[in-house]
């Protein structure tokens, strides 16, 4: 009988797998799903990072989200192989796809993430830096944003929601001085190495007379630049390009 009853129990469970989890996160309008509770306790951490970040800034927060927490997340795009991805904000579809903790860590194995050791910390600054992009999207007052604009704001808000003993290591891994001008911040420099782009963004920010009056800035008009205007079709995800990146400089 007891053998019967343990049978019983192990097809119950492969009949009905564990369910994924819903959440809604606190002090944001943001719902996760995950297949991990820890995850999206860790998910929903991040979203309330970058939406306390923001509202510091200026920005409206109200934005509605909906975050996936995948086992991968797949980048396409018409002239490369689809490959795994950090995160992503498809704007068109308003929609948050971030790879789980288990699968950044494996990504971590082989190129380590912002060149650092893997920390829980980074899967939560991944979210932040998804969501980031969502508010963003929703607090533009100009027609068109640019990918720049985009990057910028993003990459802010994952440096500044980081703990310090993160951040510092990452400054240390990757050292760089702050832009200089709005003409640096470019898709060449982003380009050439997303990680310093990121160093270098936050840098500026933490710099004199920038922080939250030039954040409020680019709500309201572009970059100036001396590159054409650089559009996304795939998805504002600089986590992705980070990853394309790098892909490119492998194959050099």
């Amino acid at each position: 009988m007891r053998f019967i009853l343990s049978l019983v129990f192990l097809v119950t469970v492969l009949v009905h797998p564990a369910a994924a989890v819903e959440r809604r996160c606190a002090a944001t309008n943001a719902t996760v799903n995950a297949d991990s509770a820890y995850d999206a306790e860790l998910a929903c951490a991040g979203a309330a990072d970058a939406v306390a970040f923001l509202a510091r800034q200026g920005f409206t927060v109200d934005t509605v989200m909906r975050i996936d927490v995948l086992d991968s997340v797949f980048l396409h795009t018409s002239d490369s192989p689809s490959f795994r991805i950090l995160g992503q904000f498809d704007a068109k579809q308003n929609r948050i796809k971030v790879t789980s903790i288990a699968g950044q860590r494996e990504m971590a194995k082989e190129k380590p993430i912002f060149g650092v050791p893997y920390d829980v910390a980074l899967f939560r600054s991944v979210v932040a830096h998804e969501v980031a992009h969502a508010i963003a999207e929703d607090n533009f007052r100009v027609e068109e944003p640019t990918r720049m604009a985009h990057e910028y704001i993003a990459s802010i808000v994952q440096m500044a929601i980081m703990p310090l003993r993160l951040s510092q290591q990452i400054f240390e891994s990757t050292p760089g001085e702050a832009f200089e001008s709005e003409l640096e911040i470019n898709p060449l420099i982003y380009w050439l190495n997303p990680n310093l782009f990121a160093v270098k963004a936050y840098r500026h920010y933490l710099s004199p007379g920038v922080g939250m009056t030039f954040l409020q800035t680019l709500l309201n008009r572009d970059l100036m630049s001396i590159f054409p205007r650089w559009e996304d079709s795939v998805s504002r995800d600089p986590l992705a390009d980070v990853q394309l990146a790098n892909r490119s400089s492998d194959r050099r």
